[in-house]
Formats: C-alpha cells, sequence, structure tokens
C-alpha cells in the first residue's frame, strides 16, 4: 500500500554568522523547527552546506535550496 505524501513547510531565512572573526551573511534552509542546510554567497556562486558537510557549489539560489532539501529527503 502507497503512503500518502505529506506537505513540508520549507522556509528560507537570512541569517549572520561569524565566520574566521568576519560576519558572513548566510541563507539558511529550514524545515519545522530544524535548520538544514546553509547557503553562502561566494561571488556568482552559493557555496551549499548541511550538516557540517559541504554539498558544493550551485549557480542560483534556488538551485541550491533544492540540492538541499533532496539531501536532506534522502539522508533523514
Amino acid at each position: 500500500m502507497a503512503k500518502k505524501n505529506k506537505d513540508i513547510q520549507v522556509q528560507i531565512q537570512e541569517a549572520q554568522k561569524q565566520v574566521n572573526g568576519k560576519n558572513i551573511e548566510v541563507v539558511q534552509v529550514i524545515i519545522g523547527k530544524k535548520t538544514i542546510g546553509e547557503l553562502i554567497p561566494d561571488g556568482k556562486n552559493f557555496q551549499m552546506f548541511a550538516g557540517g558537510n559541504s554539498l558544493g557549489a550551485a549557480k542560483s539560489l534556488d538551485d541550491g535550496v533544492e540540492a538541499i532539501i533532496r539531501n536532506w529527503n534522502l539522508h533523514d
């Protein structure tokens, strides 16, 4: 018997984070009350992080958010 898909609310928030003594702006991807990943602007690209691990780079914010959600869906 197939499971019914649940609707999941995904939030995108901008936050300040201190890395190596510098304040940088990050975009957090949040599901429920849990932050599942972060995107850090890097020139024209975005560096993706989830669970403290680097997931590589994305060319756009939308691509980065999709990749983080895909990673979360596979591993949680």
